[in-house]
């Protein structure tokens, strides 16, 4: 069987750790050529050094993604090294723990949206500036259970996750006609770096899980590759919920 993104090119942001790792690593196994993105060269060179010595085809870049014209430039990197843009994975993004109340406005609110939802903005429209003359593309958008559901204490990583799911459905509405799809992904517990397997954070936050288990970022990367695969033309504006049932609603107890 061909592999199911072969030929391919996709960029994915935050593509150095977590999900957006999860997501390298799979896109490359299907056969996608990939510019991953992050800030940490060190770590970005040593991924990008182990990926090509297994037969892949990628482009590490680095930016910082609250810069716009780092946004910029991973669009144009892109398409000097391979021409096109046919994928565009938003992932990256952060968010703080602490009362609305004593939020500090540029630390806890301006850098998290500008990562978390303003990135996010300026890469669709750099992508869309290729993937409409070409009549195609696909836009996948991270977001989180916080996007549509209360998320004390993380109140503008939620509203920026709401807004990408806005965002994404609105680019579907929008340019549907152009050939372009847009979908987005909301995980809710998922190990990563910042959730590690069998730390006090991933037990209590598994305490609102029916399971009472984990997600994994293989599980989400796997989602990620059925939506940037050519196997589902109709689905636009969908947002793919992966969070153990949380989101369902009150859960009874279990016996």
């Amino acid at each position: 069987m061909a592999k199911r993104l072969e030929n391919k090119v996709c960029i994915i942001t935050g593509g150095t750790s977590g999900i957006g790792r999860a997501c390298t690593e799979a896109f490359v196994r299907e056969g996608a050529k990939v510019v991953f993105v992050g800030r940490r060269e060190e770590r970005g060179r040593e991924i990008e050094s182990q990926l090509r010595a297994n037969g892949a085809d990628v482009l590490y870049v680095k930016g910082d993604l609250q810069k716009i014209e780092d946004c910029e430039n991973v669009v144009r990197a892109c398409v000097e090294k391979y021409g096109t843009v046919d994928v565009l994975m938003n992932n990256a993004g952060f968010g703080t723990f602490k009362p609305m109340i004593e939020y500090d406005m540029v630390k806890d609110y301006e850098e998290v949206m500008n990562l978390n939802l303003r990135a996010y903005f300026i890469l669709i429209k750099e992508c869309l500036k290729v993937m409409v003359p070409n009549g195609k593309g696909n836009i996948i958008n991270l977001a989180s259970i916080g996007g549509i559901t209360g998320m004390p204490m993380q109140v503008s990583y939620a509203a920026s996750k709401g807004g990408v799911i806005q965002l994404t459905r609105t680019i579907a509405v929008e340019y549907s006609k152009k050939g372009i799809r847009a979908n987005t992904i909301s995980p809710g517990l998922t190990i990563t770096e910042l959730v590690e397997a069998g730390s006090e954070v991933e037990k209590l936050l598994q305490s609102i899980v029916p399971g009472g288990n984990s997600g994994t970022a293989e599980g989400v990367a796997n989602a990620a590759v059925f939506c940037a695969s050519d196997e589902t033309p109709f689905m636009t504006g969908a947002n793919i919920v992966i969070d153990g049932g949380v989101t369902c609603g009150p859960c009874a107890p279990i016996f």
